[in-house]
């Protein structure tokens, strides 16, 4: 289940067992041979495994049960426990499940692993033991098993792993030993129930499968000096992707009867279930957002970081339920101040319009003052003495503006820091990128910020030296000035759906 010695790439491929292996499918009763990637070849033999006592783990009962192949024979499978030489379990077999003239047989199992995909051979979709196999919706070498078969999916979105230095502590994983520096994982989002469907990886068959942002942390960092020298910060990988991202993920919940229903994955005919289509086929619905320690604010005289949560763990929004149960002192002195939020850090400048955080930097259309780049680090940081800067030194080495009549609005392709230059910096790299590690390519609409100007229309402008982990060369500057025929003139606002940007203007969106 967990590996045989060897070191895999991947945890998934050290897997040696499939549903498949014990339940059969629709077409055949299981050989009891394992199938998964660490199989060797032509499988090992579950028959020939043996519990406390001596006796099989696995037992084909019946006349002529040996091996059965046919329909005609009546034989149950049965799994001993390992631990437990009294207790064992008939299995539930995927063929039996189908047939209508066995005991098992269940009608929505049938229908759902016989139904025919909508391109069948007749052009009519149906469902039952006269569907040929290739033509069946649900084939099992084009979808994981658990991909129905499981009650629920955990989610991990926003873990957060605090490091506070100079706190002695075991390292459990790996190597062993101690180390200076502490760390937890605490959850900042409630387990949410989200499905999400994608692609498994290649030595799984590329099947269908649910999928999960897993291990999606964010990361704080307190030194010696109580210094929160950086705060929630999502890691980059070193293909330039965010931490979170989603990977196909086995929930460990599968269940006989409670198990995922045509709706779950397909439209309705009730026309209900739309935002549940949306987040399974990963669209998004924009139902968790992680706000942080601070919430930004756009003002008429600059930006502003206000203080929203608590930082001791669990991180509770000041003011919330959770705060009044968690910290009752606290929330009683905030109640004291008129339920008044007491700390925030500013920077005066243009008037923010729109604004935007991603990774370190929060973007700001700034109205006659342009579009600016502002430094955010150290927002958290006691001591540094001006949190929200615009240049770490002077602006000969590092200018973050670009100029324009009437910056009304902008965005990013994604709040999420990515880094695409660590992809494309080279072609060798790009090539070990997507080819030997079978990455997508970063689109080079991630490199960009999008500024809305209500007279010059849109302004591109490429913002990948802030993610190239190089502080000297913060200069930015236009990629691209666009408003032919003046049809972005007016343009006040702009949202990014995938490639699409509805930008509001004087005639119109």
């Amino acid at each position: 289940a967990h590996g045989n010695g060897y070191i895999y790439g991947e945890v998934a491929n050290a897997i040696e067992i499939r549903c498949s292996d014990c339940h059969g499918t629709a077409n055949a009763y299981p050989d009891l041979r394992t199938t998964g990637p660490a199989a060797p070849p032509g499988g090992s033999d579950l028959s020939a495994l043996r519990v406390t006592g001596g006796r099989s783990r696995f037992e084909w009962r019946g006349t002529e049960c040996d091996r059965p192949v046919t329909e005609d024979r009546d034989c149950r499978l049965f799994q001993r426990s390992a631990l437990d030489p009294k207790l064992e379990w008939e299995m539930s077999l995927v063929k039996d499940s189908v047939n209508p003239a066995k005991a098992d047989y269940n009608p929505k199992a049938a229908r759902s692993k016989l139904m025919s995909t909508l391109d069948a051979a007749d052009g009519v979709q149906t469902w039952g033991l006269g569907v040929k196999a290739e033509d069946r919706a649900h084939k099992p070498e084009d979808m994981e098993c658990f991909t129905c078969h499981l009650s629920w999916t955990t989610s991990c979105a926003g873990c957060h792993l605090p490091i506070q230095a100079n706190w002695k502590t075991e390292r459990h994983h790996f190597e062993g030993g101690e180390t200076r520096n502490y760390a937890t994982y605490n959850p900042q989002v409630v387990r949410d129930e989200m499905f999400h469907l994608g692609r498994h990886q290649t030595t799984k068959g590329n099947t269908v499968a649910p999928i999960r942002s897993s291990s999606a942390l964010i990361l704080s960092s307190t030194n010696i000096n109580r210094e929160k020298i950086y705060i929630q910060q999502p890691p980059i990988a070193a293909s330039g992707y965010s931490s979170q991202a989603f990977a196909p993920h086995y929930p460990h919940t599968e269940r006989k009867t409670e198990t995922k229903t045509c709706s779950d994955c397909h439209l309705s005919d009730q026309g209900d279930n739309n935002a549940i289509m949306a987040q399974t086929l990963l669209h998004g619905t924009n139902f968790v957002n992680f706000v942080g320690y601070n919430a930004w604010v756009g003002a008429d005289g600059g930006v502003e970081a206000v203080n929203v949560t608590e930082w001791d763990e669990p991180q509770s929004v000041i003011g919330s339920y959770l705060h009044r149960y968690a910290y009752p002192d606290w929330f009683g002195d905030h109640q004291k101040r008129g339920r008044e939020l007491k700390e925030s850090h500013g920077h005066s400048g243009g008037t923010a319009r729109c604004i935007q955080m991603r990774g370190e930097y929060l973007f700001v259309a700034e109205g006659n003052d342009g579009f600016r780049v502002y430094d955010i680090a150290s927002i958290a940081n006691k001591g540094i003495s001006q949190r929200i800067i615009t240049a770490p030194f002077s602006p000969l080495g590092h200018d973050a503006h670009i100029g324009s009549e009437n910056a009304t609005c902008m965005a990013l392709a994604t709040t999420q820091p990515v880094a695409p230059v660590r992809m494309y910096k080279d072609e060798a790299t790009r090539e070990l990128m997507t080819e030997t590690n079978q990455e997508q390519p970063i689109h080079p609409i991630y490199s960009y910020a999008f500024v809305t100007d209500a007279v010059e229309g849109m302004i591109v402008v490429d913002i990948d030296t802030f993610a190239d982990g190089e502080p000297r060369n913060n200069f930015i500057e236009r990629a691209l000035t666009w408003n032919p025929g003046g049809i972005l003139t007016g343009a006040r606002h702009i949202t990014i759906a995938g490639h699409i940007f509805y930008i509001a203007t004087d005639r119109g969106i």
